[in-house]
């Protein structure tokens, strides 16, 4: 047997590599439609709620899909 990651228990399961400000970002757009199309948010609305400016939600948000990403197609 070969034990390839092991994750943290997390209450939504694992986020592979995520910190916890990227996962919190990440929850905000999605549950505030930033991902829908059309967009239903922007990223300055998300930086208000989340107390951060916008350029921190765009560096967040970028660095988290990037991880998401990198743990999908790890084993390609």
């Amino acid at each position: 047997m070969e034990v390839r990651r092991i994750y943290a228990e997390e209450p939504h399961g694992p986020t592979p590599g995520l910190t916890t400000e990227q996962r919190e970002a990440l929850a905000v757009a999605y549950r505030n439609g930033y991902f829908a199309v059309p967009r239903e948010t922007t990223t300055a609305a998300l930086a208000e709620k989340l107390g951060i400016s916008g350029q921190a939600v765009s560096e967040r948000l970028r660095r988290g899909y990037t991880r998401l990403v990198d743990a999908t197609f790890d084993d390609e």
